[in-house]
């Protein structure tokens, strides 16, 4: 009499192809995770320009001033390479147009928040593309990496490529 049902070999096949085929699904999600963090980056960044120009049009054409090279962090939470220091001046501009935004969460980078610096030097070169940037009113963020480079610090450009961050600049003025 013949018995009816799987072998050992069988069940092992099956459990290894839907183990694959989970593992598929699991990076492809987590790359649209960080594609859906960057997309909010950029969108918090569009905003905060907007209330930077509002706030300078409220100052006669202004921008809040943070000294000479100095950056401080706008968002609610900045860690890693970037300064946490907020700064009163920037922050009571901002206040009436936008709350502060909050970088979305992910451990693997060096650092998160966005960073303001209303006066930043003429003459520094960008170690990514050798692209020397003017002096001026910059907002600074940083991108989870991605497998397309092109045009992934749109608002912005490229300042620089780490294994785990990419850093964009964006000028104000």
């Amino acid at each position: 009499m013949k018995q009816k049902g799987f072998t050992l070999i069988e069940l092992l096949v099956v459990i290894a192809v839907i183990g694959l085929l989970a593992s598929v699904v699991l990076m492809a999600l987590n790359a649209t995770r960080v594609k859906a963090r960057n997309s909010r980056r950029a969108a918090d960044i569009q905003q905060l320009v907007k209330a930077f120009n509002l706030a300078a049009d409220a100052d006669g054409g202004t921008f809040p001033t943070t000294g000479i090279n100095q950056y401080f962090c706008i968002s609610s939470t900045c860690s890693g390479i970037w300064p946490t220091n907020p700064n009163v001046i920037v922050d009571s501009a901002l206040a009436p147009y936008i709350k502060k935004p909050t970088d979305p969460v992910d451990s693997t980078r060096a650092g998160g928040g966005y960073i303001y610096n209303s006066n930043w030097p003429s003459g520094n070169v960008s170690p990514y593309d050798g692209t020397a940037w003017v002096g001026g009113v910059y907002l600074a963020y940083l991108l989870e990496p991605v497998s397309i480079i092109s045009g992934v610090c749109a608002p912005g450009k490229i300042w620089m490529v780490d294994q785990t961050y990419i850093e964009c600049l964006l000028k104000l003025d």
